[in-house]
């Protein structure tokens, strides 16, 4: 029985194609296909060469009429003894894409998919490859440029970083390959550099702290910290609001002025990690120095203002960026390492110590309390009266 004859691909079928999809053309167009990929429509020329089977891609999310276009050039070419993956290697635009453009390219993407802040986050960490190799063309720029820019973190014992770094680089450089800016033939360097880290068995996974401060620390902390050399009045404010609050370092360093109710004495965070806003009912010694901050604070808009802007806040990482140079020049106070997260542990520990309930200590911190359908209450209150317990306490630590 003779084999059914192949029809040839339409534009409908194209369109209608589920992810993971294949679909062949044939007659004129027998070895052009296109499968459907999370990020888009991949159309490839597969052929033989003798007894190999070989596909080269020609781009993304083209036109059925784009795609046969395309795949008539290479037939064309292929019989004159030119392969498909020598004459797709060479692309005349590729020839001014930069590494700059590839990374500007993915950040822009991620300001589509994730938040602000992550996106930010994102375009900040890959500055470490832009800032040396920026204006390099993609030609220039492959596995010794990536592992160069990673081994620079490595040195300074940033190994989460550099992980991060050849995990994103990677991800920007298979975006443009998706995007036909970059040949698949070419080897993505942020995998490379990946792989020599495995290679060279650097954990780039953050080890989970344990890390508080004890009383005998917290004294030691709280007589350094009002007046700490290197520290400027807003690190010194988004730090001391992690500890007395237990919030996040960097709902603190982002808190803006019109968040506060300094008459009714209480902070409303917006934009938390769990999305749930909530009102913190702000102890006495809070407030204190916040209403002394507000009057010298003119019309800032954050609480820790960026001294370059008056529309944006310090960014996050110049605590800890600010926390190593003083590390560094052996002017932190006499304790075992910590970061600004361990404040808030600290919080959370000292409240369980001095018989907080659970449920209220939990609620202090923003975490999300266990519940059910009978008890949907906030704790706002309690929160209130433990806190203001907790912030007593390190006033009897500062003397």
């Amino acid at each position: 029985m003779a084999s059914p004859k192949k029809t040839l691909l339409t534009a409908k079928a194209v369109q209608g194609m589920r992810v993971d999809e294949t679909l062949p053309d044939s007659g004129d167009y027998r070895g052009l296909r296109v499968t459907r990929t999370t990020k888009g429509r991949r159309w490839f020329y597969r052929y033989r060469v003798g007894k190999d089977l070989q596909q080269a891609t020609i781009g993304y999310d083209l036109t059925l009429q784009e795609a046969r276009s395309e795949f008539q050039v290479l037939k064309t070419e292929r019989v004159r003894g030119r392969l498909p993956k020598q004459i797709l290697a060479v692309k005349p635009e590729v020839q001014t894409f930069t590494v700059n453009d590839m990374i500007n390219t993915y950040v822009e993407n991620l300001f589509r998919v994730r938040q602000k802040k992550g996106a930010n986050d994102v375009r900040n960490l890959l500055k470490n490859v832009t800032g040396r190799y920026g204006d390099s063309l993609i030609s220039e720029f492959g596995a010794p440029q990536a592992r160069a820019v990673v081994a620079v973190q490595v040195d300074k014992g940033n190994r989460v970083q550099a992980g991060r770094i050849a995990s994103e680089l990677s991800a920007a450089w298979d975006y443009s390959v998706a995007l036909d800016r970059i040949s698949e033939d070419v080897v993505n360097p942020g995998e490379s550099a990946k792989k020599t880290l495995k290679r060279a068995r650097i954990k780039t996974t953050p080890t989970k702290r344990n890390r508080y401060l004890d009383a005998r620390e917290l004294s030691v902390l709280l007589k350094w910290l009002p007046n700490a050399g290197g520290f400027s009045p807003n690190l010194r404010k988004a730090l001391m609001l992690t500890l007395q609050l237990g919030c996040r370092s960097g709902e603190a360093i982002s808190a803006r002025w019109s968040d506060f109710d300094l008459e009714a004495g209480t902070w409303t965070l917006f934009q938390t990690k769990t999305d749930d806003p909530r009102t913190i009912e702000l102890p006495r010694q809070t407030l204190e120095w916040l209403r002394a901050y507000r009057s010298l604070s003119g019309d800032d808009l954050y609480l820790c203002q960026s001294p370059n802007s008056r529309t944006v806040h310090l960014q996050q990482k110049q605590i800890t960026e600010r926390m190593w140079v003083l590390k560094r020049d052996s002017k932190l106070p006499p304790l075992a390492h910590w970061l600004p997260h361990d404040l808030r542990r600290t919080c959370r520990t000292h409240l369980s110590q001095m018989g907080c309930p659970e449920a209220v200590a939990e609620s202090a911190i923003g975490h999300v309390v266990p519940s059910n359908n009978y008890n949907l209450h906030q704790y706002q209150t309690e929160v209130g009266v433990w806190l203001q317990r907790w912030n007593d306490k390190l006033d009897t630590l500062k003397t």
